[in-house]
């Protein structure tokens, strides 16, 4: 004899066994479209977590690449040409910093959008279990036999399910009445998943992130030549290699001065009193304090004694081979191969003059319209740089600001053999460099270390060599 739950779960099977297969069906088709979004959601997180990958390994040699070109801006100060090396490679280290710090927030988006897809997935996937729970009950209470219902043919294999309905009938019946209301609800899950999927497509869409990185090294161009030393680019897909260049017209953003400044040139109003500080860190002239400074340093030396040669003229950094890389540089973020050599010198132009958003329209221009406070054989003026400055002050106080920029940093230079650390190199170390495995601080002064001394003098020395750009 049935009992009397199996009597009435019959009765409502003949009752509703015409709607039972469409409410079924929904249901289906709303576990099949879980699955695909899962499918989806996987994959995005996949790609991103690639995307992830790639970032951080560019992030990586990106830093790499901001040491090399500082230590080659270093050195550069160095010689006669400082007044446009200097302010170039300061530019493109400038430049990259902000492509750096550009390239950690992408990465941490992307670790962010990972995290919050791997979370949907699994919520989905809990969420699919729940469905296939409820449609295994409804099926056990709407048909006379234990059926096999494969949800999707096309969904991917970790999301097709099989129902196999339980034979104990006191279960069936027990949740007929819940389950078949949850299952009535099906045609409004499935439209609201759809407009998610939607959604999360258009918000997640597949987009190649492209970002430069630059080296200072050899110059590595599109069709794999190499050509003479200065400045390289590297792909991602080409990680440590000069032979992967790539070129992306995007140039870098500098931000204009728009408001009047005034400032003093000496903290005492006097020429020839201590100078305006400039910003602290700074390698670049870019607030009225830095010019200020400049020009008061200038004009000291000028009054003093010539303390080193001439910056390169305009036309001479037009037509210096160096200059034109580092216009490649900061224009076109890349050397490209095959660019003529008036195309190159339209590049430092650009750079140092006449058009578009430029270190002359953006910061020069501007700076020289700053009032300067001096004084001079006892009347006070008031002037602006643009009338108070000739082109010997602005380019002579350029090359003296970068030169104390170099006084207080160590050069770095690559060393052959073991023995590389003579008595001299110490002597040439600053006192908060000199505390080092072969260098000591003696009265006041940077020397070797007496037992390494002893040692070095019956060696002799390898000699070394410095890499230029």
């Amino acid at each position: 004899m049935l009992s009397s739950r199996l009597v009435v779960a019959f009765a409502i099977a003949i009752a509703a066994n015409s709607g039972t297969s469409a409410e079924q069906k929904e249901s289906t088709t709303a576990i099949s479209t879980l699955c695909d979004e899962i499918v989806y959601n996987q994959n995005l997180a996949a790609y991103f977590g690639s995307q992830l990958t790639e970032a951080r390994g560019r992030l990586s040699e990106l830093n790499e690449d901001l040491i090399m070109l500082t230590a080659a801006y270093t050195r550069n100060l160095g010689s006669p040409k400082a007044g446009g090396y200097g302010l170039l490679a300061a530019i493109t280290a400038d430049a990259s910093s902000k492509q750096r710090e550009q390239l950690t927030t992408k990465t941490a988006h992307l670790e962010h959008a990972v995290n919050l897809l791997r979370e949907r997935a699994a919520q989905l996937r809990a969420l699919k279990e729940t469905r296939v729970k409820a449609l295994n009950i409804g099926a056990a209470a709407f048909s006379g036999a234990p059926q096999g219902h494969k949800i999707s043919a096309a969904a991917d294999k970790t999301c097709t399910v099989t129902l196999n309905p339980t034979t104990d009938a006191d279960d069936k019946c027990e949740q007929t009445a819940t389950t078949n209301d949850k299952l009535s609800k099906a045609g409004a899950e499935i439209g609201q998943l759809s407009k998610l999927k939607t959604t999360a497509a258009a918000a997640f869409k597949p987009v190649d992130i492209a970002i430069p990185v630059y080296a200072a090294g050899t110059i590595g161009t599109l069709d794999g030549s190499v050509r003479k030393g200065g400045a390289c680019m590297h792909s991602a897909g080409g990680l440590g290699s000069a032979l992967h260049g790539i070129g992306i017209p995007v140039a870098p953003t500098i931000q204009p001065i728009t408001t009047q400044t005034e400032t003093a040139i000496t903290q005492d109003d006097q020429v020839n009193g201590k100078c305006v500080e400039k910003t602290a860190g700074s390698h670049l002239i870019i607030t009225p304090e830095d010019l200020g400074h400049a020009v008061c340093q200038a004009r000291k030396a000028r009054l003093t004694q010539e303390r080193r040669p001439t910056q390169l003229s305009t036309e001479e950094l037009i037509n210096d081979d160096t200059a034109q890389t580092y216009a490649q540089l900061i224009i076109q973020l890349g050397v490209k191969a095959g660019v003529d050599e008036n195309s190159r010198k339209a590049e430092v132009r650009t750079l140092i003059g006449k058009e578009g958003t430029n270190i002359q329209t953006a910061l020069i221009q501007p700076l020289s319209q700053i009032n300067l406070k001096y004084e001079m054989s006892g009347a006070k003026k008031e002037l602006t740089v643009a009338s108070l400055c000739t082109a010997a002050d602005v380019g002579e106080g350029l090359a003296i600001t970068f030169e104390q920029q170099i006084d207080k940093q160590k050069s770095t230079k690559i060393q052959t053999g073991a023995k590389n650390n003579d008595e001299k190199q110490c002597v040439k170390m600053e006192k908060n460099d000199c505390d080092s495995v072969k260098c000591e601080l003696k009265s006041d002064k940077c020397v070797e270390k007496e037992g390494l001394k002893a040692e070095n003098d019956e060696k002799p020395q390898t000699p070394q060599e410095e890499i230029h750009l």
